[in-house]
């Protein structure tokens, strides 16, 4: 054993121990080979008589139970030769590297002796040679080669590598749910302390709530007194008229007086609807100056006097409701006094509604005998100077015409105060 794979010269005959253990001893023309058996065998096919690798510089015997193990990224030399007794220099070479040992993959390196293999992919492979003699015949012997993965191939880099993504990656879900959690708890305690704010808002809104209704509601009392107290001292001073009208023995003031105490009359009228409406600081313009236009006419039913409206729902301020009143009560009295001499069906129209943002139109009509424009331009009587006057409190442009009946128009913008 210690000669394996070398040649002995012995008595001038060549003797080689084979692979399979067999003696060999070379003649002229054949070899005789001693087998394990003890017979002498001429044998003329190849034979191999080594079969070695060469790794890191180290020569290593190959046999067909071990498994040769070539780290990554290293070369491997293969070195090999076969026997064929007086013809060793025709002897071709075939070799098979395979993961199969079922099937080969001849490739042929003709009477090379050696192969080297390099960057071959990890796995354990099948190396058959094969020596082919000049007659044909041939020997073949297969090895088992496992080329080993590079680090970074292994399994066990891939388990750590996984488990670290693993780790990684519960360790991210962990302290997005951590910080998840104490977000979600600082939320607690900020709604916490939002809902007691809105709690403590709430009770002071609804505390500021009733204070500012009951402030309205005694501003509300107040006004409708004050309303009630001028419509009762206009009541009064409406009585006093007539009384000083009674012992009057001038007949031509009488009229004068007449006329003061019906205006009079009509602005305590004004405020005793004010005193008996739902609001004090705003009203709806309609059922209002309806009911008004209703009483002022009350005091012409003999007259027979039709009267026509349409008027739009609109709300005004107080002080906005007075002045369309007054006028209202101005250009009726006087169209009732004098527009309808000798006129058979007397009508009144009166108009009130929106033409636009906060503007309105207000207009009055009659289908009496009419007038003379430019005598009443020039007029410098009290009804026309209070209508006029009334107007411009309006901040509104008054228009007059005396054709076909009197027509009187006023168009002024709906402010929050007039």
């Amino acid at each position: 054993d210690a000669n394996f794979g070398k040649y002995l010269n012995t008595f001038l005959t060549s003797v080689c121990k084979t692979y399979e253990g067999d003696i060999l001893w070379g003649t002229n023309f054949y070899a005789i080979r001693l087998a394990k058996e003890n017979s002498a065998v001429n044998l003329k096919s190849p034979i191999f008589s080594r079969l070695n690798v060469i790794f890191n510089d180290t020569l290593s015997i190959l046999n067909d139970e071990a498994i040769f193990e070539i780290l990554p990224g290293h070369a491997l030399k293969v070195g090999f030769s076969a026997i064929d007794w007086g013809y060793e220099s025709a002897l071709t070479y075939n070799y098979s590297l395979k993961k199969s040992p079922e099937t080969y993959n001849w490739i042929n390196i003709e009477s090379k002796k050696e192969l080297y293999f390099s960057n071959i992919e990890q796995g354990l492979y099948y190396f058959t040679i094969q020596a082919v003699g000049i007659n044909g015949e041939s020997k073949m012997l297969t090895f088992k080669l496992r080329f080993k993965p590079k680090w970074y191939e292994t399994i066990y880099f891939k388990a750590s590598v996984l488990l670290l993504l693993i780790t990684f990656i519960t360790s991210i879900v962990y302290l997005r749910f951590r910080t998840f959690k104490l977000d979600e708890k600082k939320l607690k305690e900020l709604v916490e302390i939002q809902t007691v704010e809105l709690k403590n808002d709430k009770a002071l809104l609804e505390q500021t709530n009733f204070i500012i209704n009951e402030q309205n509601a005694f501003k509300d009392t107040l006004i409708q007194e004050i309303h009630h107290r001028v419509k009762n001292n206009l009541q009064v001073i409406s009585s006093i008229i007539d009384l000083q009208k009674r012992s009057m023995q001038n007949s031509e003031a009488k009229p004068h007086l007449e006329n003061t105490q019906k205006r009079i009359e009509t602005m305590s009228l004004i405020h005793e609807m004010l005193y008996k409406s739902d609001s004090c600081m705003k009203i709806q313009i309609k059922d209002y100056l309806e009911n008004f236009i209703e009483n002022i006419t009350a005091f012409y039913t003999d007259r027979k006097l039709k009267i026509e409206t349409n008027i739009e729902n609109i709300e005004f301020e107080i002080n906005t409701v007075i002045s369309i009143c007054l006028i209202a009560s101005e250009l009726i009295s006087n169209s009732a006094k004098y527009a309808f001499k000798n006129t058979e069906n007397p009508k009144i129209s009166i108009y009130l509604y929106s033409r636009g943002p906060n503007l309105t139109y207000f207009g009055i009509e009659d289908n009496g005998i009419g007038f003379d424009d430019d005598k009443l331009l020039n007029s410098k009587t009290l009804g026309i100077k209070i209508i006029s006057s009334l107007a411009r409190k309006l901040n509104g442009e008054l228009k007059f015409s005396g054709k076909n009946g009197a027509k009187f128009e006023i168009e002024f913008k709906n402010s929050s105060d007039v």
